[in-house]
């Protein structure tokens, strides 16, 4: 099977189809389509408990960039 048809499938099947048949459900963000300014939103609005992505895609919403952050503290 070539890598970009087994990237779909597993994308498909990881990231929609499991949750689905654990009784979980998806969030289709308007226009179809990821938009990384929306993204953290529609999370909290849906109460989102998890999602699935390529690393380009965790890489723009990571805070550090969406925020503009350059440091993040975590308590000690």
């Amino acid at each position: 099977m070539p890598l970009a048809l087994q990237r779909c499938v597993l994308g498909v099947c990881a990231g929609l189809l499991a949750p689905l048949a654990a009784g979980g459900s998806a969030i289709i963000p308007a226009g179809g389509k990821f938009s990384a300014g929306t993204h953290w939103r529609d999370a909290v609005e849906h109460k989102a408990t998890y999602y699935t992505a390529v690393p380009t895609m965790h890489q723009v919403c990571h805070p550090c960039h969406v925020f503009n952050v350059t440091q993040i503290a975590f308590p000690a």
